[in-house]
């Protein structure tokens, strides 16, 4: 044991400059690598406002797997993670699509039966609210129109694409292989077309 540090102390002494400019290098790079991640980070974090600040209709935010768990707000993307049983780290990406659209007009309806003297034709309003649906209308009979107050179809889907092993067990030896899946609020189906991209041998 006394030989080997005899021998660590006879080689420190004989070249200890070039160990102080490797160490002094190693130094540097450590800078400069945490300089480079706080550069990136700043910038991720820049644009991020930038895109909330912003009233654009198409909105790229970076997240990291924390900041996803504590900030996202979409309730869609909970279920959806929920119900696949996810963990934050399996998941690659989650979008959400909002669309709202509102209007109003007027309808002529057509009667099958002229006879309507026995009929309350008092103007009626009614509305009909369902999942992404709500409709206000008047209905009047002496007139034969049917006049849409108002109509907001608002439509909320996420997708989350997720990866998963083929062979939990053989984790190891089993590739990541990723899916989308989404869920929207009209309680309707959605079709998921996914596209993958080969590259010619």
């Amino acid at each position: 044991m006394t030989i080997i540090v005899d021998l660590i102390k006879s080689f420190i002494v004989k070249y200890w400059k070039l160990i102080l400019i490797i160490l002094l290098g190693l130094v540097v790079y450590w800078f400069y690598i945490q300089n480079q991640k706080m550069r990136d980070e700043n910038l991720r974090l820049m644009n991020n406002f930038e895109q909330i600040m912003v009233d654009n209709n198409t909105r790229v935010l970076e997240l990291t797997k924390k900041e996803l768990k504590k900030y996202n707000v979409d309730s869609l993307f909970k279920e959806l993670k929920d119900s696949l049983n996810l963990n934050y780290r399996q998941i690659e990406r989650t979008i959400n699509h909002k669309f709202t659209y509102s209007f109003d007009t007027t309808i002529t309806m057509i009667k099958e039966n002229d006879s309507l003297d026995n009929y309350d034709l008092t103007p009626r309003k009614f509305r009909l609210k369902k999942d992404c649906v709500d409709l206000i209308a008047t209905i009047d009979w002496v007139k034969n129109t049917s006049k849409i107050d108002t109509l907001d179809f608002d439509y909320n889907a996420t997708t989350i694409i997720f990866w998963k092993r083929k062979h939990p067990i053989l984790w190891f030896l089993s590739k990541k292989e990723y899916y989308p899946e989404t869920i929207n609020n009209c309680n309707g189906k959605t079709k998921i077309t996914e596209i993958k991209i080969i590259k010619k041998k």
